[in-house]
């Protein structure tokens, strides 16, 4: 962890996450791919289709996310200038 603490190792993490563009709902719990899916969807999560298994929903809603709240690389925030 470089000698950092827990909350600034992820800090650290999520800041390279963000810079890569990565997207992390391939390691969401199901609750939280649930409430990403609340979150980020226009008309918030689709229910559950008749027959359809927990897994098949849940990659449904992954797909939903990929192409309504696609994951972009950020720009690295600005410096702060020399003085």
């Amino acid at each position: 962890m470089a000698g950092l603490c827990r909350s600034h190792y992820t800090e650290y993490l999520v800041r390279l996450v963000n810079a890569a563009g990565l997207d992390p709902s391939p390691l969401y719990t199901p609750a939280e791919l649930a409430a990403a899916a609340e979150r980020h969807l226009r008309g918030g999560k689709p229910p559950q289709l008749p027959g359809e298994t927990q897994g098949d929903y849940e990659q449904r809603l992954r797909d939903a996310l990929a192409r309504e709240a696609p994951v972009r690389p950020r720009p690295p925030p600005p410096k702060p200038p020399l003085v």
